[in-house]
């Protein structure tokens, strides 16, 4: 039986930047999540239950701090 993909989810508002990582990790054969905001990250991360969460350092992924 084959190994299942990891996946990741990338968060950033920077487009490019989850654009570019996107093509790096899946090139390198991880399944990627990517979002955009905070909310959608968290609705993303309970439903997906990635393997690890990518974002960038200082920014808020939750308005009350959780992920």
């Amino acid at each position: 039986m084959a190994n299942a993909k990891k996946r990741i989810l990338v968060v950033d508002d920077e487009v490019e930047l989850v654009n570019m990582l996107t093509l790096r990790l899946e090139a390198n054969d991880y399944e990627v999540i990517a979002s955009y905001d905070g909310q959608d990250a968290l609705d993303k991360a309970r439903k997906e239950q990635p393997h690890l969460i990518s974002h960038s350092p200082g920014s808020h992924v939750a308005q009350d701090g959780r992920l």
